[in-house]
């Protein structure tokens, strides 16, 4: 928006038409000189806006005229706003039509304990009961006890495994040490990766977990060092 605001008062300044009927041309030197050692972009400014057959070097008197003139610039910025609402409304109904995936992330202390990525999801307002029904599917519990503080990141583009768009969203819950149905061998992580093409379900060591998957896929820090085994709340 800033350097829009200063390429238009660059306009302007150049374009004799859209000059007010004002004696300040001094100042308006002053002005030029100022934007030009701001940014090198406004030293290659268009050629149209040097063309002197289709630009008059003559101010306008008298400020109707210099109206006139602006208003030939303001349709052709009404027509660049329009033009980015349309591309703005026409991203979202695109974005809003991909099949959309879940990861989901259940967190002990720090350390996953149940990951499930790239799961089905039906819509948006589905992310925290689909989550929980997932990870409890995958866990094999009735019941998964957490906190309140559910994190939910901003959707992102992904390529799914058919090569086709898919938008992606992470949610992440924070467990309790109250969880009695959730019975799992210390330093493993319940781990599910639907981008497989398999709904296979398996312990997998957290030092495996955290060597094999990269890092930007979890919506948390690792702890600094090797992971702590830790053992399982009776």
């Amino acid at each position: 928006m800033f350097l829009a605001l200063v390429l238009l008062l660059d306009l302007v300044l150049r374009w004799d038409e859209l000059r007010p009927p004002i004696h300040f041309q001094i100042s308006m030197q002053m002005i030029i000189g100022i934007i030009q050692d701001i940014s090198r972009v406004l030293l290659a400014s268009p050629m149209f806006f040097q063309n002197e057959a289709t630009v008059s070097s003559v101010s306008p008197s008298t400020w109707v005229g210099w109206w006139i003139s602006v208003q030939s610039l303001l349709g052709g910025g009404t027509l660049l706003v329009a033009l980015f609402v349309w591309y703005r409304d026409i991203r979202e109904e695109w974005e809003n039509s991909l099949p959309k995936r879940m990861s989901v992330f259940f967190l002990r202390q720090g350390q996953p304990i149940i990951v499930c990525r790239y799961v089905w999801l039906a819509g948006e307002g589905d992310l925290r009961a689909w989550g929980m029904q997932v990870a409890a599917q995958a866990a094999q519990v009735s019941v998964l006890r957490f906190y309140p503080n559910v994190k939910a990141e901003v959707p992102s583009m992904a390529i799914w495994i058919d090569k086709n768009i898919c938008r992606h969203y992470v949610v992440c819950f924070e467990l309790t040490e109250n969880n009695p149905d959730l019975k799992m061998q210390p330093g493993t992580c319940c781990y599910q990766n639907m981008a497989t093409g398999k709904n296979d379900v398996l312990p997998v060591p957290l030092a495996d977990l955290q060597r094999e998957v990269p890092a930007s896929v979890f919506p948390f820090k690792w702890p600094v060092g090797p992971v702590k085994v830790q053992s399982q709340p009776q």
